[in-house]
Order: C-alpha cells, then sequence, then structure tokens
C-alpha cells in the first residue's frame, strides 16, 4: 500500500500529465488551425486520442488508490483529478458532440494549474 507521500506523488504526476496533454493539444493545431475553438478538440480527438485514453486508464487507477477519509492534501488532488477524469470520460463518450466537452477538460486542466500556481506562491518560504 502505498504511503502519503507517493500516493500524492502519483495524484500530481497525473494532473501535471493531464495539463502537458492540454499543452500538446494546444499547440497542435492541425486541420483546426482557422478556429481556435476547436483546435483542442481536433487534437484530443486526432492526435493524442489514444494518449488521453491511457492517461484515462492510469487516472482512474490512481483516483482508486486515495481512501474516502484521506488527508487533506490527497483528498482534494483526487476530486480536482476526479474532475479531469469525469470532463474526459463525457468527452470520449460524446464522441460528435465532443468538441465544448474537450474544451470543458481542457480549461479545468487550465482551472487546476493556475490555482496550483497561485497556492505555490502564496505558500510561506
Amino acid at each position: 500500500m502505498p504511503n502519503h507521500h507517493q500516493t500524492l506523488a502519483r495524484l500530481d504526476l497525473l494532473v501535471s500529465e493531464a495539463c502537458d496533454l492540454c499543452d500538446r493539444a494546444s499547440a497542435a493545431r492541425g486541420g483546426a488551425a482557422s478556429d481556435p475553438e476547436a483546435a483542442v478538440p481536433f487534437a484530443f480527438q486526432t492526435v493524442l486520442g489514444r494518449e488521453v485514453r491511457k492517461w484515462l486508464h492510469r487516472a482512474e487507477a490512481g483516483i482508486r488508490t486515495v481512501k474516502p477519509d484521506a488527508d487533506k492534501q490527497c483528498g482534494q488532488r483526487a476530486v480536482e483529478l476526479r474532475r479531469l477524469v469525469d470532463n474526459a470520460n463525457v468527452a470520449v463518450l460524446k464522441r460528435s458532440e465532443s468538441g465544448e466537452a474537450w474544451n470543458a477538460f481542457y480549461r479545468s486542466t487550465r482551472d487546476i494549474r493556475s490555482s496550483g500556481q497561485r497556492q505555490a506562491s502564496s505558500a510561506p518560504s
């Protein structure tokens, strides 16, 4: 059974991987270059499709390792990761209407990233 630090590190890594996927989706303009709102979903549905599904399986497994009565830090990170997984699952399941769902996944990841940066910058040194 992983200890607190190992569990938190795994959850942090999974959130970081989601951020990386979003960075790559943003950079991979592909055939939707003329429509920025469609560029991210296009990348997730094409060049990043397999990687997103692999990440989804790892993220779901990571969430399962967190006990319901986990400490505040792991519990909060698991909730954030659950939101990302839920958004990605909606996008995968609603293929024909997944543009907005992928954009929701992208925005959720950005929200988590920016809140993490705010927390890190306000933490005492």
